[in-house]
């Protein structure tokens, strides 16, 4: 989203409160903090060993620049990729470049100014091309290791949003970009600034935090202002208000799902789905026939959908076809249970983001909790093992309001007109992960196996070949991961087989 005409005072005054909410959120710390300070006492070391002597073992691992996922990474993807080939092409350039970090007596100027000097020099020699993005986001973050409570990492893309919405630079100026003291010398502002308007951050820590939330971020903020101001009502992309069949429908791809599909319908009408919008991909003639009776009554509406994969396509075709017919569409998997642990029906729930253009839910992976071959019993109730592990639980699913959803962009997230999907606790989401996990009021769980037997049948039935391998090696994880018992879905269980008793179902 392009800033237009929005620097000065007032977009600068809408900049800090949207860091002041920032720095306000209670997992602020172990999110950007905490982390930071870990990361840089691995470079420290990274940097240190660099330095020792012509012999001594030293090898560059591009992992351990930032061990965090996409698309929260401290070093832009291309600074990585480039650190890694000049590692590839010529790394006694590259330790003599990072030794220099730890050279005593050095400003940060100085050292900054050693390691372009160094990369002009392995240039020319045709180690590495220079960038001096690239460079500026590099040399600063091997500084910032060095004093992480007093030098900022500098993404120069997050530098000039900053510098633009303060009215320092006519839009599309580079006049006094990629200079490593300008930059220092703006955070140095900008932290004196959230100073003055009672931001309390401690130090260049939270002050180059908040530098990148409030650009990472800004389709936020500047959206919420429009509303704000009463330009945008909700409805359609152009803020019309328009009627909706349904409050709240779901969409989904079948696989080969029979066996369990009735209790995923009926379990998601009991949580407040009101309209299932399916492509059938997999057993089509078993899965359409069972459905027969929901598609006869509008419950469900069923598309042929042999087009593998599927998601993607299939959830574009959604947003095209059956936008307008609801205020929000869910779009899960068919091993996946959407609920609110509030016991508060979805739609009841789901009145207090309106605001926002979706809500991210995190989705707990569900392993297979021992089974080796199918249980008895519900889904729900059969597994209760799910893991513990953070990253595997930072996966979200996306409920969407269609009519400011642009496109698909992945199975988790969507692409925007304007804002971004926020957690539940109205925090923005970047991409189909979130920082933290929370799931207090909006989840999924994941089924992710079911049984091993199971979950080798779907492999073999459902996936290519090139496939297979990394959802083997995902359910492996998952078993051998540390993982905690997980009753909170417990508590459908009774209601859910009343409803399956009461649609003929088998039990």
């Amino acid at each position: 989203m392009g800033i237009g005409g929005a620097v000065g005072s007032e977009a600068w005054s809408r900049y800090l409160r949207y860091a002041a909410r920032a720095r306000a959120k209670p997992t602020f710390d172990a999110e950007e903090r905490d982390r930071r300070l870990v990361l840089a006492t691995s470079i420290r070391q990274l940097l240190e060993g660099a330095r020792g002597g012509e012999g001594a073992d030293w090898a560059f691992d591009v992992a351990v620049l930032d061990p965090a996922g996409p698309p929260y990474f401290l070093v832009p993807p291309l600074a990585r990729g480039w650190l890694s080939e000049w590692a590839s092409s010529d790394s006694a350039s590259l330790r003599e470049a990072l030794a220099g970090f730890v050279e005593e007596d050095l400003s940060p100027q100085a050292r900054f100014t050693s390691f372009a000097e160094a990369v002009a020099r392995a240039g020319g020699q045709g180690a590495v091309e220079a960038q001096p993005n690239i460079v500026l986001a590099l040399g600063s973050f091997f500084n910032f290791a060095l004093a992480p409570t007093e030098l900022p990492i500098m993404r120069q893309q997050d530098f000039t949003f900053a510098r633009r919405i303060r009215g320092e630079v006519p839009d599309g100026s580079s006049a006094v970009e990629g200079s490593y003291q300008d930059n220092l010398e703006l955070a140095r502002a900008v932290h004196a600034e959230m100073d003055a308007a009672g931001i309390p951050v401690r130090d260049m820590l939270d002050v180059q935090s908040l530098i990148v939330v409030c650009s990472q971020e800004r389709d936020v903020w500047m959206w919420e202002s429009a509303e704000s101001r009463g330009e945008r009502t909700g409805g359609d992309r152009r803020g019309h208000r328009r009627p909706r069949e349904v409050y709240l429908s779901l969409s989904a791809c079948l696989g080969y799902d029979a066996p369990y599909l009735l209790e995923w319908i009926e379990f998601h009408r009991l949580a407040g789905i009101e309209r299932f919008l399916l492509y059938n991909n997999g057993d089509r003639a078993a899965q359409a026939e069972l459905l027969a009776p929901y598609i006869e009554r509008g419950t469900v509406v069923l598309h042929d959908w042999p087009i593998f994969p599927p998601m993607i396509p299939a959830f574009d075709h959604c947003l095209e076809h059956h936008g307008e017919e609801s205020r929000w569409i869910a779009f899960i998997d068919t091993d996946e249970f959407l609920f609110s642990p509030t016991g508060k029906p979805l739609p009841e729930l789901l009145a207090d983001y309106e605001h926002w253009p979706a809500v991210g839910a995190n989705s707990l992976m569900f392993g297979s909790s021992g089974h080796e071959t199918k249980p008895p019993g519900l889904v729900i109730e059969s597994y209760m093992e799910r893991s513990s592990d953070p990253w595997f639980n930072s996966f979200i699913k996306s409920v969407v309001d269609p009519s400011r959803a642009a496109r698909c962009l992945s199975p988790h997230h969507f692409e925007y007109h304007r804002g971004l999907a926020m957690d539940e606790n109205h925090y923005a989401i970047r991409g189909q992960v979130t920082k933290s996990v929370s799931v207090s009021r909006l989840r999924l769980n994941h089924y992710h196996t079911k049984s091993k037997e199971e979950f080798e049948g779907k492999l073999a039935t459902r996936l290519p070949s090139d496939w297979v391998a990394g959802r083997r090696a995902r359910a492996g994880w998952l078993d051998e991961l540390p993982s905690e018992r997980d009753e909170v879905i417990l508590d459908f269980v009774p209601s859910l087989r009343e409803a399956l008793v009461r649609s003929s179902a088998p039990r």
